[in-house]
């Protein structure tokens, strides 16, 4: 496959970005990966002419204030421009994507603006991929750019040929429905049961589930003291289970009530998640203007985002069903999940579940007697430990000196790339899929997992 590399940031070949394309060209040598450095306002014909030429634009950015910079708002529109006055109506035939290096807290305004561009000029974009400025730099986020581009040339190749995805292992998708019509979950299950899944399907209104009332017991040892259908039904839809599909009608950003009951009554499980992954995907009908559906669905997606990712599920999206006499069609979205599970494609967090992850591991902090589960968890990802001041750093007064400063940077990028074999460590998702998931939740993953029902004594020491 050809590909067209923008490489965007000011910065030109010191860019941390583009230092992903390095380790992309040694672990998928029979690809092409053309690069060009776009810096400039405007775009030049070279490059348009490469875009015509590809099956794939791979676009490359840093952030500034939260979204692109500057330069990079008018050249994307020139390339737009240039490839339909080559292509015209071909242009759907190629594909677009945008990776970014940042910590996650800034990229969210960057990758909204590059979405919009790609639909407001009709092009046919892919999923993003958002990466941390040390990504390379560590095993979990090569295996992450691996398995990225992996699925990038698959969904292409299922874009372009049309045929029907089948999973290639066993995969279990649990349906949870928050208040459509039987006909429509239906619908639904048998599009996943095609592609060769086993489906089981979860009313919510078929299970008694209380409200939470917010007593703080479960911080202690994640059991709850209230006695219902909550605890059984979730061990039910999550053990065994690959992906989540949940289903309702969208108002007010929210899935319902009902729904939020039964996300409420989490809280029990604690805020570090299981150290496991599941995929997350949400489809939604809504009564409301086409203007609001949108906003609320862009609301549920990052509420989903930042409450799911906690527990390191991977958020597929959030797609609206447009229903009308049961006419309506989400089979690339399927198909999409399809692809992810058969990749094993590894969840990442955005800026709103790391915020939350912040906040919640000074909780646990503040209170380490009454949630050693959480605290040992958090210990372990290493939220406590102290930053050292970095010795190496040198005052910069002068453009030489900072590009000398942006040179320094890439020395343990190039010690990696020339270390690195032609394919990274890959984990196993889902590595407790047959456990019980709410055991699973309870004692977490690793060394927190060591917690015993008493409380903090299994953690720290039996009682003498």
């Amino acid at each position: 496959m050809k590909i067209c590399v923008l490489s965007c940031s000011p910065k030109g070949e010191t860019s941390l970005t583009l230092q992903t394309i390095n380790f992309l060209k040694k672990y998928y040598p029979d690809d092409e990966f053309i690069v060009h450095l776009t810096t400039k306002v405007t775009c030049e014909e070279s490059v348009i002419d490469c875009a015509c030429e590809s099956d794939l634009i791979m676009i490359l950015s840093s952030i500034f204030h939260l979204n692109v910079h500057s330069q990079m708002m008018s050249m994307l529109d020139q390339l737009a421009a240039g490839m339909k006055a080559k292509l015209g109506d071909d242009i759907n035939k190629k594909f677009f994507t945008y990776i970014t290096s940042s910590n996650f807290l800034y990229d969210v305004g960057a990758h909204k603006y590059v979405s919009r561009w790609i639909e407001g000029e009709k092009l046919n974009g892919l999923r993003f991929l958002s990466l941390k400025d040390d990504s390379m730099l560590t095993e979990t986020g090569r295996e992450e750019v691996y398995r990225w581009f992996q699925y990038t040339k698959e969904t292409i190749d299922i874009r372009r040929t049309g045929n029907v995805p089948q999973v290639t292992e066993k995969r279990r998708v649990a349906i949870i429905n928050a208040g459509l019509a039987a006909s429509t979950v239906d619908k639904v299950a048998n599009l996943y049961k095609a592609r060769g899944c086993d489906v089981e399907c979860f009313n919510l209104d078929e299970y008694k589930i209380a409200p939470c009332t917010a007593c703080f017991a479960c911080y202690s040892n994640r059991i709850c003291c209230m006695k219902d259908d909550f605890v059984d039904l979730v061990d039910k839809i999550g053990t065994g289970t690959d992906l989540l599909v949940n289903l309702g009608n969208l108002k007010y950003g929210m899935l319902g009530q009902k729904y939020k009951t039964y996300i409420d009554r989490h809280v029990q499980f604690g805020r570090a998640g299981t150290g496991d992954e599941t995929i997350n995907i949400s489809f939604v009908e809504s009564d409301e203007d086409t203007e609001a559906r949108m906003k609320s669905m862009y609301d549920f997606t990052q509420w989903e985002e930042a409450t799911v990712g906690i527990g390191r599920c991977y958020v597929a999206g959030t797609h609206y069903l447009r229903i009308k006499d049961q006419e309506f069609d989400i089979t690339s979205q399927v198909n999409d999940t399809i692809l992810i599970m058969n990749n094993e494609l590894i969840g990442q967090r955005n800026f709103f579940s790391e915020t939350l992850n912040t906040r919640f591991a000074e909780l646990a902090n503040h209170l380490q007697i009454m949630c050693p589960i959480d605290y040992a968890h958090y210990k372990k990802e290493g939220y406590y430990k102290p930053q050292l001041m970095n010795t190496n750093v040198r005052y910069i007064d002068d453009l030489k000196g900072g590009q000398m400063a942006c040179k320094m940077r890439l020395m343990p990028y190039n010690m990696t790339l020339n270390g690195e074999g032609t394919t990274p460590k890959l984990t196993k998702r889902r590595k407790y899929r047959d456990m019980s998931y709410v055991e699973h939740l309870r004692k977490g993953d690793g060394d927190e997992g060591k917690a015993e029902k008493g409380g903090f004594l299994g953690l720290f020491g039996k009682k003498k």
